[in-house]
């Protein structure tokens, strides 16, 4: 089983102090998915000059494909982390990852309501 994480907070003054909360946060999802972990860090502009920070951790246990697949993906629309293996409603062959064929059928614009309305697993 993968774990994720997802982070989303003002950045003002305190913003230092409050990263001990993620890191122990990440600490404790990062043994569900000992394959892999790598973390996504995005920054918004607020109107009035604010900022948020959004972060996607994702630790990864490898089931399926050739290789073990890192994510969150990053792509053109947007990041995925998926925590999930696709038993029907998609084809993901033998050697393919879930996540990926996920991922390129989002890339190639397929609403994700559409496409996770279609997709089964447990």
């Amino acid at each position: 089983m993968c774990g994720l994480l997802l982070s989303i907070r003002l950045l003002d003054d305190t913003a230092a102090e409050s990263d001990h909360v993620f890191d122990s946060l990440l600490a404790a999802v990062t043994p569900r998915g000992p394959d892999s972990l790598k973390t996504h860090v995005s920054h918004v502009a607020l109107p009035g000059g604010a900022n948020l920070e959004v972060k996607l951790a994702a630790s990864v246990l490898g089931l399926r494909g050739e290789g073990i697949t890192s994510q969150p993906l990053d792509g053109q629309r947007g990041i995925l982390g998926w925590n999930g293996q696709i038993f029907q409603g998609l084809a993901v062959g033998v050697n393919e990852n879930d996540t990926t064929k996920l991922f390129e059928r989002l890339e190639a614009g397929e609403q994700p309501s559409h496409l996770l309305s279609k997709v089964e697993g447990p």
